[in-house]
């Protein structure tokens, strides 16, 4: 009984933990590639600070189509990273009126039950997790379905892309050799960062592992 009272305690506290995790956007400085670039499966470099590969090579333009530069909020009110990247996937959805009141109305460092609590008063669905399940990310990706993750050090950012770790060529699937993952960051909007997919995901599981993502009719 002990054991078990025990363990109950234990999950409800993580759970807790990560419902109340406050996003403040400490200023960053980014190191990214041009807006109009996605890499092929050639890497000529790579670069890693504190394990978080950020890579250079050949390109070719495609997920930029996707989030283009005027649909990207900047980071605003000196700490609105959460508020930002989300009103991006507003713009995505083509709903410029809910991205302009929502940026108008919220402001600051923010976390997850209560931008949950803002989301349902405006009766706007969303989905989440709070326990770095890359799954998740996966699913939300292949539906082309950007989410706003943990990412970097107490910052929020705009996943875009999340190349899988299989490819089908028609007659297999064979094992990706380099899968990607496609980053706005809302204090540079201006480029699209591209990372290795193992060093994004550690990163953001290190980070709280926290994912949104919001859907319009």
């Amino acid at each position: 009984m002990n054991n078990r009272r025990f363990w109950y305690l234990f999950i409800v506290s993580i759970i807790l933990y990560y419902s109340v995790i406050s996003i403040g956007c400490i200023p960053y400085e980014p190191q990214s590639l041009t807006d109009d670039v996605l890499p092929q499966l050639s890497i000529e470099k790579e670069s890693c600070p504190d394990g978080l590969c950020l890579i250079e090579g050949d390109y070719v333009n495609r997920v930029s189509s996707k989030v283009p530069e005027h649909y990207r909020y900047d980071n605003y009110a000196r700490g609105s990273c959460v508020h930002a990247s989300l009103a991006t996937i507003m713009m995505y959805f083509e709903q410029p009126e809910t991205a302009d009141i929502w940026t108008d109305t919220y402001r600051g460092g923010e976390y997850s039950s209560r931008l949950h609590d803002r989301l349902d008063m405006l009766q706007i669905e969303w989905d989440a997790t709070w326990s770095g399940f890359d799954s998740f990310l996966d699913r939300q990706m292949e539906k082309n379905q950007p989410c706003i993750v943990t990412f970097k050090s107490k910052h929020m950012c705009l996943l875009i892309g999340l190349d899988p770790i299989y490819l089908w060529d028609g007659d297999q699937w064979l094992v990706n050799p380099t899968p990607k993952a496609h980053v706005i960051d809302p204090n540079n909007t201006k480029e699209i960062e591209v990372y290795t997919r193992d060093s994004f995901l550690q990163n953001w599981h290190n980070n709280g592992g926290w994912a949104t993502t919001i859907f319009f009719e």
